[in-house]
C-alpha cells in the first residue's frame, strides 16, 4: 500500500491518499490533533445522519490522532470554478445543503458548544494580537484589547442568536462536487469546529470568501434562493447578523492568516490579505460600526493597506 501525500490547508491536519498497484483505493489516511480528531468523526457522524454528505469513517486510532476516510476525490469545488464549472451551480448546491442543514428537526440535536459572544469576541482579538503588530512594527499599547473587546461588546449587546448548527469553515475550499443527486452532490468538509450559531453565519463565509471574490449578481441570486426555501425566515434579523458576523469573521481570518505566516512557515495566505481586508473595510462602512472605525484609525492608520508584498516573502 502506498501513500500519495496531499497539499495541505490551513490546519495542522496532514492527508495521504492511499494508493495499491499504481491505483486509488478510494481511501485517505487523515493525521489530524487528537480533540480535532474526535470532533471531525462526531460532527460527521451526525451530519451523514442528516442526509449531508461527510467523509466516512473507515479506521479510528483517535489516541494516535490517525482515521482512514472515504476519499472524495479532486472535484473540490474551487478547483472546478478555476477550470470553468458553472458557479451558480456549484453554489446553488452548497445553498441548498445549508437549507437542508438550517431546516432539519433533529439538527441539533448533537452536544456542541454555542458560537456565542464570548466566543465571537475571543476570535476577533486574533486581529489586535496577529495583525495589528505587523502593520504597527511593533505591540499595540497598553488597553487596546481592552477597548477592541470593549467595542465588540457594544456591537453584540444583542447578540447574534445560537440556533441552528453552524460548519464555521463553509467555502469552496471545503466542498466537493459528488456523484449522486440533490445533496449527496455537494460533499463537506473541515467541520470539526462546527457550533451552534446564527443562521447566517455560514451563508456570510460562502458569500464573503477570503480566497475568492462572488460577483453582486451572484450573491444576490444566491441570498434570494436561500431566503426562497425560508419561508419563517427574520429577514431583518438575518441582514443584521450577517453584517456583524462578516467584520467579526474577517477580523478573525486576517489574524489567523497572519499567525500562519509568522508561527508556521505559511506565507501564501498573505496573498489574500487585500481581499479580506477589503471586504472588513466594506463592512465597516455601516454607520454601526462608526466607532470601531475610528479606533482603528486611531490606533492603525494604516490599517487598510496590509502588510506590502515584500513581507509576503520575507520569513516569518
Amino acid at each position: 500500500m502506498e501513500t500519495v501525500p496531499l497539499d495541505g490547508d490551513a490546519s495542522a491536519r496532514r492527508y495521504f491518499r492511499l494508493a495499491r498497484n499504481g491505483g486509488n483505493v478510494g481511501e485517505l489516511l487523515m493525521l489530524s490533533p487528537r480533540e480535532d480528531l474526535v470532533s471531525f468523526v462526531k460532527v460527521g457522524e451526525h451530519l451523514r445522519g442528516l442526509g449531508i454528505s461527510a467523509p466516512k469513517i473507515y479506521e479510528l486510532k483517535d489516541a494516535l490522532g490517525l482515521a482512514v476516510i472515504e476519499d472524495f476525490g479532486d472535484t473540490r469545488f474551487s478547483v472546478l470554478l478555476d477550470g470553468g464549472h458553472d458557479a451558480h451551480e456549484l453554489y446553488a448546491s452548497a445553498v441548498d445543503v445549508l437549507v437542508h442543514l438550517h431546516e432539519h428537526p433533529d439538527a441539533c440535536a448533537i452536544s456542541l458548544p454555542p458560537y456565542d459572544t464570548e466566543a465571537l469576541i475571543d476570535a476577533a482579538e486574533l486581529f489586535v494580537e496577529w495583525y495589528l503588530p505587523l502593520v504597527l512594527g511593533r505591540a499595540p499599547g497598553e488597553g487596546v484589547c481592552e477597548e477592541f473587546s470593549g467595542l465588540w461588546r457594544e456591537l453584540l449587546s444583542v447578540p447574534p442568536r445560537c440556533d441552528v448548527l453552524v460548519l464555521r469553515d463553509y467555502h469552496v475550499d471545503n466542498l466537493m462536487l459528488l456523484n449522486g443527486e440533490r445533496l449527496s452532490r455537494c460533499g463537506v468538509l473541515d467541520f470539526q469546529d462546527s457550533s451552534f450559531g446564527s443562521n447566517a453565519y455560514d451563508m456570510m463565509s460562502l458569500l464573503e470568501d477570503a480566497r475568492r471574490d462572488v460577483s453582486a449578481e451572484l450573491r444576490t441570486e444566491l441570498l434570494g434562493r436561500y431566503f426562497a426555501s425560508r419561508s419563517g425566515l427574520e429577514r431583518d434579523v438575518f441582514e443584521r447578523e450577517f453584517l456583524l458576523l462578516s467584520a467579526q469573521r474577517h477580523m478573525r481570518v486576517a489574524g489567523v492568516f497572519c499567525r500562519l505566516w509568522k508561527r508556521d512557515g505559511k506565507a501564501w495566505y498573505l496573498d489574500y490579505m487585500p481581499r479580506v481586508l477589503g471586504m472588513l473595510d466594506a463592512t465597516l462602512q455601516y454607520g454601526e460600526f462608526a466607532g470601531m472605525r475610528k479606533f482603528l484609525d486611531r490606533i492603525a492608520p494604516a490599517w487598510r493597506d496590509g502588510l506590502g508584498d515584500g513581507a509576503a516573502r520575507k520569513p516569518g
